[in-house]
């Protein structure tokens, strides 16, 4: 029978040579999962704010956010004059949310390996420990959606896109993407019954 310094000098020693990595054991073992990250918030590229509105959106302001929308894209690597690319913006521009502000935002989503979304393991001995990841789409898939409302709208770009996967870039799951987002919705309509906020 070990007395308690002995019990703790025997888990100790089995601490320092245990070379196992239990998140990369997870990941290993996890099915794929529908994933999201954000491509910006397409508001912030907006010149006047009067282009925020739906209501007073006019020829300037659709092209406005035509390009806002595209520079996000060219930053991730897409070559926005590829054929059927800027086709496909207008129909995220156009039947996307009706009013822009901090809460829309242009999303990549895709089913993959839960490892996307973690930047590294622990292990020392893991080559690809603390390199930086890429993730990339030969045709992405891609949301342009208000978190507020849930509006949005979703396509497929028929040309490639590139992101690094940079510490503090947020990748979501789906399922607790979706939660948050109802619980988001939930608390915006109890604050503006209540008369919290606009409605």
């Amino acid at each position: 029978m070990l007395d308690p310094d002995e019990q703790d000098e025997a888990r100790f020693a089995v601490y320092e040579r245990d070379e196992s990595d239990p998140l990369k054991d997870l990941l290993r073992n996890t099915h794929s999962q529908l994933l999201r990250t954000s491509l910006g918030r397409p508001v912030e590229r907006l010149k006047e704010s009067r282009w925020t509105s739906g209501q007073r959106l006019d020829e300037d302001g659709f092209a406005a956010r035509h390009d806002a929308v595209a520079n996000l894209l060219t930053e991730a690597g897409v070559e926005v004059d590829a054929p059927g690319v800027r086709e496909a913006i207008e129909q995220l521009v156009t039947e996307g949310p009706y009013d822009w502000h901090e809460g829309v935002q242009l999303d990549v989503l895709w089913y993959g390996d839960v490892a996307d979304a973690v930047p590294s393991t622990r292990s020392d001995n893991d080559p690809e420990a603390g390199k930086e990841k890429v993730l990339e789409f030969a045709k992405p898939h891609v949301l342009l959606i208000d978190k507020w409302n849930g509006q949005g709208y979703d396509t497929v770009l028929p040309a490639p896109l590139k992101i690094p996967r940079r510490f503090g870039r947020r990748i979501l799951l789906g399922r607790r993407l979706r939660a948050r987002e109802v619980r988001l919705r939930r608390r915006r309509s109890t604050e503006s019954h209540l008369g919290l906020r606009p409605g």
